[in-house]
């Protein structure tokens, strides 16, 4: 198990449908899952984790 380099929560990283890789709640995750299914309970660590906007890329803006 990981633990996330900001708040230390223990996370997990599951694969996505489309073969990404996913940092997800370790808590919401059951033995056996590989693959992020968020009907399972799965829940992205990015939706609870208070330093997201420290870790998110800015985008680039648009020009009018």
């Amino acid at each position: 198990m990981d633990v996330c380099r900001s708040c230390k929560a223990p996370v997990r990283w599951l694969k996505t449908r489309t073969g990404g890789r996913m940092i997800v709640n370790a808590e919401t995750v059951k033995p056996g899952d590989l693959v992020f299914d968020p009907l399972s309970g799965h829940v992205s660590h990015w939706a609870t984790c208070p330093h997201t906007e420290h870790w998110r890329t800015p985008r680039p803006r648009r020009k009018p």
